[in-house]
């Protein structure tokens, strides 16, 4: 079902759509990631800003498919959390290894809002909902508020749909996606929902902060 006819403030309190199994392989497929590698390169440019700062002990990323980004957070903070229902630890024999060595690696296969803080390590973390993850999360903002300490922020990566050159990469995105799993996956075109989470999120955190470019609305929380 759409949820293109509601506002806002009433997509973040909807039921979020649901994605199939083989919708979420396709998504981690090499079409799916080569046609959306302009905006993973701006999520990483923006997500190694932040992490640059070294504020940050801990990196949960939140809808990481197969572990995205772990190599790069683990450069600038000592462990990292995958929250990913659908993980599929589809890897190399070289990453297999790199797992096993290292145990400051957090494998959770659950939703965010089944995690609890006792599952999560102690000290300054980075949440970070990767790829427009956050309005298929049900319940996602109260979820973070109950995870989320005094010192930690809050990342969340969403479309630039106020840009012309993003809007263009959503329509041949979504066409594969719905072409190849037809009926499997709303396309969330809103252009309003990244700011109804903004407004919202003034009442548990401090300051926040976006960041725009050609195909990414970033916005940045500091709880």
């Amino acid at each position: 079902m759409s949820h293109g006819s509601l506002s806002p403030a009433q997509k973040l309190s909807a039921p979020s759509p649901v994605i199939s199994s083989k919708c979420y392989a396709g998504m981690q497929s090499e079409t799916a990631l080569a046609l959306t590698a302009p905006y993973h390169m701006e999520e990483l440019e923006a997500l190694e800003g932040y992490l640059s700062q070294g504020e940050f002990e801990h990196f949960i990323a939140i809808g990481c498919g197969n572990l995205r980004y772990m190599d790069v957070a683990l450069r600038f903070c000592k462990t990292y959390t995958a929250i990913e229902p659908n993980l599929q630890m589809q890897v190399s024999p070289e990453k297999h290894e790199y797992l096993k060595r290292h145990r400051h690696i957090n494998i959770l296969g659950k939703g965010l809002e089944a995690v609890t803080q006792d599952e999560l390590p102690a000290g300054r973390k980075l949440f970070f909902f990767l790829f427009n993850v956050f309005p298929y999360i049900n319940g996602a903002l109260a979820a973070q508020k109950k995870l989320a300490g005094v010192g930690d922020s809050i990342i969340i990566s969403s479309w630039n749909n106020s840009s012309f050159e993003a809007r263009r990469l959503q329509k041949i995105y979504y066409d594969y996606l719905n072409s190849t799993y037809p009926g499997t996956l709303d396309r969330m075109e809103s252009t309003g929902y990244i700011d109804e989470v903004e407004k919202k999120s003034a009442v548990f955190c401090s300051s926040t902060e976006r960041l725009l470019g050609k195909t990414t609305d970033i916005l940045a929380l500091r709880v």
